[in-house]
């Protein structure tokens, strides 16, 4: 795969480890799918969980120092001072939510919880190159919108977040 002199000083380290990082990983799966080259993205919208996986990530990356590029917009977790008010969210829960959306805000992200960003906080222009996750988001941009986005996983988009490149 052909990167430009700024997509190899990141994978080199030359903005920081996060930003290596998050590179390493779009490269490796750009070369599994034979991806000839990288293109730069204007938005970003995360699929986030509030599994323990997509905490250990998101926490790998902020704790190597990454920052978005563009900042995502993410999906809902839950609302956690809604089930705390109510008691019903165990301690280890209202914790892991807690972890989840300290990640996100320290990488940058747009604290949206939608899973429809299309709508109304994150809509694309026609052609606009995006990097969006989630089973709606991806098809609804490409063919209403007319916007361009591979299907990311979770992870995948968080890293064109962070290095601002998605796979062409």
């Amino acid at each position: 795969m052909k990167l430009t002199q700024e997509q190899q000083d990141m994978l080199d380290g030359k903005y920081g480890k996060g930003t290596a990082y998050a590179m390493k990983i779009q490269v490796a799966i750009g070369e599994s799918f034979g991806a000839e080259r990288m293109v730069p993205i204007t938005r970003a919208h995360v699929a986030l969980s509030n599994q323990e996986a997509d905490l250990w990530f998101a926490e790998k990356l902020l704790n190597a120092g990454a920052r978005c590029r563009v900042a995502p917009t993410v999906n809902p977790g839950f609302c956690l001072s809604f089930f705390e008010s109510r008691n019903m969210v165990s301690p280890e829960y209202a914790d892991l939510m807690q972890r989840t959306h300290n990640a996100y805000k320290g990488l940058g992200a747009v604290l949206s919880y939608n899973c429809t960003p299309y709508i109304d906080t994150n809509v694309p222009n026609y052609q606009e190159v995006i990097a969006f996750s989630e089973s709606s988001a991806t098809p609804y941009v490409n063919s209403v919108w007319g916007a361009r986005t591979n299907r990311e996983g979770a992870n995948s988009a968080l890293c064109a977040a962070v290095t601002g490149f998605v796979l062409a």
